[in-house]
């Protein structure tokens, strides 16, 4: 699945909105290392962009089909060949295990 290079954070924000929040089918997800992290640090961008691995999305779920996919997988580039994304994409599937009978990842 092709996407846009963003030249600003606003730009990025303003795809998301529409093609993720705005789209009942879409559900995303960050992945964050919340080791050494506190309560009050979770509402600091500076301090979550330095805990910040990567993101993965729940997309083009259908609950007439009863499928999903798990899609939008970026891996920031310390992480990849790591733990991270075996690990995130696995909590994804497990949550998924009894609500619908098809899954999938694009």
């Amino acid at each position: 699945m092709p996407w846009p290079d963003f030249p600003t954070l606003r730009a990025f924000e303003e795809h998301m909105e529409l093609k993720c929040r705005q789209d009942p089918g879409w559900c995303l997800f960050i992945i964050l290392n919340k080791e050494g992290l506190t309560k009050e640090d979770e509402a600091n961008p500076d301090k979550i962009s330095k805990v910040l691995l990567g993101n993965l999305a729940y997309s083009n779920s259908s609950t007439a089909l009863s499928s999903l996919e798990i899609g939008f997988i970026v891996i920031l580039p310390p992480y990849q060949r790591t733990h991270v994304s075996s690990h995130a994409i696995g909590l994804l599937m497990n949550c998924t295990r009894h609500a619908k009978r098809r899954r999938a990842w694009s």
